[in-house]
């Protein structure tokens, strides 16, 4: 059994009130306001010490600056200036904040508040309207800080009520600035209770409000959003924001130096401890350029904690044990009940590493219930996964189940529920799979199989149930048009960029300058799918969106006619777990088929059988058919079969599994699918009318394509698109019209970036003279580059017309794997924009065979045979001029087969 190593919990810097005070444009701080009542001289005074305590306090001199200012409120009281005795007690609690005593913020800031509120009603009714404005503006911000300590000390509900009540006011006033400090506070509040994809929504409101008008609040909303990505898994994307964050002109030191933080927290979690180490000695020579030997004690506690994670993954734990230590006393003295937790959780992995179970078991159990007493999900979440881990080093696999039980009902499924982006919710799912695999695992071997399937359908392809689910989100007719041009810039430069690489390919240049190009490019694609996440979470249509919860078996049983077997399977480290399922049958069975001996034959089947093309019956093949197969073979009696893959799997040609003398092909019709749920949502389209739409041949070097695409468009008695006819924008104005999309060109697969794995078409070859127009149709235009990509292929719609998409292209269902069982492809993408099935292949294909192939194939539709049994038929009747399942195997239909 092999357990998951915990990363170890950072604690990012979330920049809610340790910078300077915020006001309106040409102010510092609150806003004054012009008492009707000369002040007597002591006022004076009062204004000095509270000028010289703001100034201790932007040089960190803390202690000083509470004195001065408890003194300037004391005199501005005898002076009966209300008016500056607010003012002071605003700064007077800022620096408590600063100093993490939030109780003592929250008492300064509601006296500061009551006299906001008494000079309130003393105004209101007048006609000084500018003093009236002042006070509500000055009313506002105390609101927000004390929204802050709130919730620092765990008091989410009272935290958000305050942040409600600024956000009115400054809308009212239309103070944009502030309004977008509040937000971030509130994206902050929405983070800590794992509603991580509102958080980033809000964030990006506050983030277009604040650029480029004030460096300290675009470092803390940058920093937050950072802090968001790391939440969700997505690293590489937390630190580009950082480092985004780190480059903003006119940020201050203790911005500087929270960053830098932040930043180390990802260098070690990508276990770069050189780069870690490098970022905590800038932070150390920062600290030692300042006016004093310290930063301020939350940043001091952050500082501690992230130290303690770098040792730990050094495994020193005696010196991360005292790091985190520091940094627990700090926070359990500033009250902070959401980092207390996480410190105590941090310090039980550390426990348990050295094999101090019961210490590190009593360090768990305070996290979790301060985690809870304050509702803090996210830690919740990581604490009830320790404890399993706890509990099965313990070889207690009842206790571990409970916790790993927890973890996934509690907080995870309610987390994966929040999340739209699907490119998000696929890391998310990713970063936990292990515990719902584990879970899985110990379900089974207590024999609760029914359950343990239940949970295997909840850990896969999420992402993918949620977006067919869905209708596409029309952004570009909803949001701001800024950002909608921003989106066009950066399309219109990876159109460039791919054509600037696509050319040096060609004159073979520099490899360097090659390896360039393709990082730069890799960046901005990268960059577009954030700007399309932000874009679609900026729709008003988002908020439609629903979560997809994972139907019982009864619910799939009911979906499986009486010829159709459900065969799911779920790798695990040693085993693989096969369930096999009929309208009215359940059953589970475990195959002696380890994952490094699956992906071994797989590999052995590409490597060599598919280059060798030695035998028409491989070894790799007749190995995973003996494994996968043979066991269940008693229980499958139906004609058809729907095969759900799991992890290397995925890379199986099911079709050509062998005994040396049938290929399972040959007993039974064979569908795919990511998930059993899918069937839910595989719907024939609501229209039975439409034409084939048949594209061949647009890039000019499929010769056999081209007349693949003719024969077929002559059985249907319809004009191909051909050679400089079959453009990207032909396509997109015929797709939705297409009762059978069938596509004979290149299937491009981007490993590094799913989502922009392709289909071409002539646009893409820049005008090549080639095979003429023997098809009909126009050349297209607009902003088509002859690239359809997957993330583009999700904004068609194909539910009107469309039973079938065939790719009879190279590696269109090819795409990796994540834990999380997602795949993001080409095929699935058709599953998406509507269709019920899709035929696509797994390798680089045979032209000449193909043509055959789909000759065949289509010759069997037109005889009414359903898509499965077609393919079934066309794939045997093609063994007889191409034996070797290298020619016909490839082809795979994924969807319900009808």
């Amino acid at each position: 059994m092999a357990l998951h190593h915990p990363v170890p919990k950072f604690i990012a810097i979330l920049f809610m009130g340790v910078c300077s005070s915020i006001g309106l444009a040409g102010f510092d701080g609150t806003v004054r306001i012009e008492l009707n009542e000369p002040a007597i001289a002591q006022s004076l005074d009062a204004e000095q010490l509270y000028q010289q305590g703001r100034q201790q306090f932007s040089q960190q001199a803390y202690e000083a600056a509470l004195n001065s200012l408890q003194s300037a409120v004391n005199l501005a009281i005898a002076a009966n200036d209300q008016a500056l005795a607010a003012e002071a007690l605003y700064e007077l609690g800022r620096t408590y904040y600063a100093i993490g005593r939030y109780a003592s913020a929250i008492d300064q800031h509601q006296l500061s508040l009551d006299l906001w509120d008494q000079l309130e009603t003393r105004y209101t009714g007048t006609d000084n309207a500018t003093n009236l404005r002042s006070i509500q503006f000055n009313r506002a911000l105390v609101l927000t800080e004390i929204g802050r300590s709130l919730q620092a000390l765990g008091e989410y509900g009272q935290a958000q009520s305050r942040y409600d009540q600024a956000l009115a006011i400054h809308t009212d006033l239309g103070s944009q600035r502030e309004r977008a400090i509040v937000l971030n506070e509130i994206a902050n509040l929405l983070r800590s209770q794992a509603q991580y994809e509102d958080a980033l929504r809000v964030h990006e409101q506050a983030l277009s409000v604040i650029a480029g008008v004030d460096p300290q609040g675009e470092s803390r909303v940058l920093n937050n959003i950072g802090v968001t990505y790391y939440s969700l898994g997505d690293y590489a994307q937390a630190l580009q924001t950082y480092e985004q964050a780190l480059s903003i002109s006119g940020i201050d030191r203790i911005s500087t130096i929270a960053t830098l933080i932040n930043i180390a927290s990802i260098h070690i979690v990508q276990d770069d401890l050189t780069a870690a180490e490098q970022r905590y000695q800038e932070v150390l020579d920062l600290r030692r350029q300042g006016p004093t030997a310290s930063i301020n004690p939350v940043q001091e506690a952050v500082l501690a904690n992230n130290i303690g994670g770098f040792y730990a993954a050094q495994q020193r734990y005696d010196e991360a044990l005292a790091a985190y230590e520091q940094a627990l006393n700090l926070y359990i003295q500033q009250g902070d009940r959401a980092q207390e937790a996480l410190l105590r959780n941090n310090i039980g992995n550390v426990l348990a590493s050295l094999g101090d179970y019961a210490q590190a078991e009593t360090f768990y159990l305070e996290a979790l219930q301060l985690a809870e007493e304050i509702n803090d999900l996210p830690t919740q979440g990581q604490v009830l996964t320790d404890l399993g881990r706890l509990y099965d080093s313990l070889e207690d696999t009842q206790q571990s189940r409970v916790y790993y039980q927890r973890a996934v009902d509690e907080v995870f499924e309610s987390t994966l529920a929040n999340i739209q982006s699907s490119r998000l919710k696929s890391g998310f799912a990713a970063q936990h799979a292990h515990v719902y695999s584990r879970l899985v695992e110990l379900l089974w071997d207590s024999g609760e199989y029914r359950l343990a399937f239940d949970y295997v359908e909840r850990s896969r392809s999420r992402a993918f149930l949620d977006q067919i689910a869905n209708d596409p989100i029309l952004f570009r007719t909803t949001v701001e048009g800024e950002l909608l041009v921003r989106e066009q810039s950066l399309k219109a430069e990876l159109t460039q960029l791919q054509d600037e690489l696509e050319r040096l390919t060609l004159v073979a240049a520099d490899p360097g300058q090659m390896a360039a190009l393709k990082d730069t490019l890799a960046q901005r694609q990268q960059d577009y799918l954030v700007l399309i996440e932000r874009l679609k979470r900026q729709s008003p249509q988002a908020a439609d969106l629903t979560a997809v919860a994972p139907a019982s078996l009864g619910v799939i049983q009911g979906l499986l006619d009486s010829q159709t077997t459900l065969v799911e399977y779920f790798t695990l480290d040693d085993r693989v777990l096969a369930f096999v399922i009929t309208q009215d049958t359940f059953h589970a069975q475990e195959l002696s088929l380890d994952r490094a001996t699956a992906a071994e034959a797989v590999q052995s089947f590409y490597e060599y059988d598919v280059a060798t093309l030695a035998s028409p019956h491989p070894a790799g093949l007749k190995q995973l058919q003996a494994a996968l197969m043979a066991p269940l073979q008693s229980r499958l009696t139906t004609e058809r079969l729907a095969i759900v893959p799991h992890g290397v799997l995925h890379y199986v040609p099911f079709a050509a599994l062998t005994d040396g003398q049938q290929y399972l092909i040959d007993r039974h019709q064979l569908t795919l699918l990511p998930s059993a749920n899918v069937l839910r949502f595989l719907e024939a389209p609501s229209q039975n009318s439409g034409n084939p739409v048949i594209f061949g041949n647009p890039t000019f070097d499929l010769p056999f394509a081209g007349e693949e695409a003719r024969d077929i468009a002559a059985l249907y008695d319809v004009q191909p698109v051909i050679g400089k006819a079959a453009t990207e924008e032909q396509l997109r104005s015929q797709a939705n019209q297409a009762s059978i999309l069938h596509l004979a060109t290149h299937g491009e697969y981007n490993a590094n970036n799913p989502l922009f794995s392709q289909i071409l078409f002539t646009d893409a070859v820049g005008g090549r003279d080639g095979i003429d127009n023997n098809g009909g149709g126009n050349s297209g235009g607009g902003d088509s580059d002859g690239r359809l990509q997957v993330h583009e292929i999700y904004e068609l719609d194909l539910t009107t017309h469309t039973q079938l998409v065939v790719l009879s292209a190279c590696q269109t269902q090819v795409g990796d794997a994540s834990d999380g069982d997602e795949i993001i492809g080409l095929n699935r993408a058709f599953l998406f924009a509507g269709t019920p099935n899709v035929i696509a292949t797994l390798w680089p294909i045979s032209d000449q065979a193909t043509a055959l192939l789909m000759a065949e194939f289509y010759g069997f539709l037109q005889q009414g045979m359903s898509t499965a049994e077609a393919l079934q038929q066309a794939q045997q009747q093609i063994r007889q001029d191409y034996a070797h399942p290298y020619y016909w195997a490839a082809f795979g239909l994924t969807g319900n087969g009808q």
